[in-house]
């Protein structure tokens, strides 16, 4: 089939190159006599060994390094399934403030699709004009002396969209070491409908107290022309 385990006739193509002075490697999964399987890692190299033309065949068990690596695998894979399915925007940016990973959400809130984003300054699409220069001080001072001032919490803030809009976001920040460096991780959430909602609110008490204040002096005045 080509996969690992290997075939006789990928065996017998190794072999075949090991023979013409190639040193080969690769990773071999084998099955053992009780039926489980093992992975090794196998160096075929031609020798002259006692005026006679052998390959040597160097071996590693490797199988629990491999095991490691499928449960990353498998780690990941969920990782972005649920970063894929979730609803609040999730925004991975590096040290630089460059754009690494934008998912669905981010997209369908922000306007712009994944490709669009990827490896540009964060600053530049999402964060209003009056806001930037505050935006990348507040990155140089926190990679300089490590001051997490938004790091674990949530803050409301203004972002924008790809049509230049602007609008309330919730925000939280955590970071995290990835393979490349230092990454940063926003999770975002629209709150316009909290925000309308909280308008709407504040407008409907300044209206009952207004009314209150003109039932009150409707009372006053009532009083003083019954007292006339």
């Amino acid at each position: 089939s080509g996969e690992p385990p290997f075939s006789q006739d990928d065996a017998a193509r190794h072999l075949r190159r090991a023979r013409a002075g190639e040193v080969v490697r690769f990773e071999w999964r084998r099955r053992n006599a009780d039926g489980s399987e093992a992975w090794d890692e196998v160096c075929l190299k031609r020798a002259r060994l006692a005026g006679v033309d052998r390959i040597l065949a160097m071996t590693r068990d490797i199988t629990a390094r491999k095991e490691r690596e499928a449960d990353l695998a498998r780690s990941e894979d969920r990782l972005r399934a649920t970063v894929e399915a979730s609803l609040d925007c999730i925004i991975t940016m590096d040290s630089g403030g460059r754009i690494r990973d934008f998912n669905p959400a981010a997209e369908a809130c922000f306007g712009y699709r994944r490709e669009q984003v990827v490896g540009r300054a964060l600053a530049e699409l999402i964060v209003p004009e009056r806001f930037r220069d505050a935006h990348r001080q507040g990155m140089e001072r926190y990679l300089q002396e490590g001051r997490p001032r938004m790091l674990g919490h949530r803050v409301e803030l203004a972002a924008m969209r790809a049509d230049g809009s602007e609008f309330p976001v919730e925000i939280a920040i955590t970071q995290a070491q990835g393979a490349d460096g230092l990454v940063f991780i926003g999770y975002l959430r629209d709150i316009t409908e909290q925000h309308e909602a909280r308008r709407a609110r504040e407008q409907l008490e300044a209206q009952l107290r207004q009314a209150q204040k003109m039932e009150a002096i409707g009372h006053l005045t009532g009083g003083i022309a019954h007292d006339f």
